[in-house]
């Protein structure tokens, strides 16, 4: 037992939690933001509280390889905006059903950018996981198809993104990636979320077009709900932890077991869905995501195998 508490797969349950907190808190600020400006807090106010990390370990601000750390970023600035827009239109269950693709995406680019040649059972995992995201989409004309398309094109980057930092491992501080995708992600949406003139997230007509930016900044704030504000200082908060927890979970001897394990999420996600916006899976969603959720984990299990069969060869 004490074995288990220690694991990292309680650790991916921890992470699990955190991320479906995460999406409600995402889900309802919706209502009354855009998602530009959700995921501009959720990356600029940890910014300070990272770079004192950064310090304290004495790493460099200055990444060592700057090209792929530039392909790392607009992976993960596309998959957070993708996903973040998923949440706001799409029952949270499903969103993350669809979220869950992403290991399979992993696979499908390992051959071509690490050179690792897909087996037969990658490619059955494959077209199993298809048939489930196609049940749990229920491929319509509606907006909640998009919605559906959006959150698979999100785990398309993220599992893109995974394929390059595989590249970065050993190489770049995890620490690093992360504030960098903070820092920059801020930078290329504050004129998006501050300037009206582009997509007015809310009303400034008191601003002058010709005023600062710092102008903008400061009518916006004073146009933002307080209880807004709490929930993006919670959003900020909860979704850094779980990026550092995500990041001790894999850091554990058992990765497999401990990257199944986030596949919780989608418990927690049909929990937060019903509690508050009284959302129930149809049948279709149940039998596509129980799709998903075994083609995944089975790839998980697959992948693990060939690994270490791979090293035993390698040492023998």
């Amino acid at each position: 037992m004490n074995k288990i508490m220690t694991s990292g797969t309680l650790k991916m349950l921890i992470y699990a939690f955190l991320y479906s907190i995460v999406a409600v808190l995402v889900k309802y600020l919706s209502e009354d933001m855009d998602t530009f400006s959700i995921v501009f807090w959720r990356c600029l106010l940890p910014i300070p509280i990272l770079y004192y990390f950064l310090k304290i370990q004495n790493i460099s601000l200055k990444p060592k390889l700057p090209l792929l750390m530039g392909i790392r970023l607009i992976l993960s600035v596309s998959s957070m905006m993708l996903t973040f827009w998923a949440f706001s239109q799409l029952p949270l269950a499903d969103a993350m059903l669809i979220g869950r693709f992403q290991p399979v995406f992993v696979a499908l680019l390992a051959p071509v950018f690490l050179s690792e040649k897909p087996s037969i059972a990658v490619i059955l995992t494959l077209i199993l996981s298809l048939t489930g995201v196609f049940l749990v989409l229920e491929p319509t004309l509606e907006v909640g198809n998009w919605a559906g398309c959006a959150a698979l094109l999100g785990a398309a980057c993220n599992g893109a993104g995974h394929v390059v930092v595989r590249s970065l491992t050993g190489k770049e501080s995890p620490l690093l990636i992360v504030i960098w995708l903070s820092i920059a992600t801020s930078v290329v949406l504050m004129p998006v979320v501050l300037m009206p003139v582009i997509f007015d997230p809310v009303p400034l007509t008191s601003i002058a077009y010709n005023s600062t930016i710092t102008d903008h900044f400061l009518a916006y704030l004073s146009q933002l709900n307080p209880i807004n504000i709490l929930l993006m200082c919670l959003l900020a908060f909860t979704a850094t932890l779980a990026q550092w927890v995500l990041t001790l979970g894999y850091k554990a001897e058992n990765a497999p077991a401990a990257a199944a394990a986030t596949y919780s999420s989608i418990v927690f996600a049909v929990l937060w869905g019903f509690v508050f916006w009284q959302e129930i899976p149809s049948i279709e969603v149940i039998i596509g995501g129980s799709i998903i959720c075994f083609a995944g984990i089975s790839l998980i299990i697959h992948r693990s195998r060939t690994t270490k069969t791979s090293m035993t060869t390698s040492y023998s």
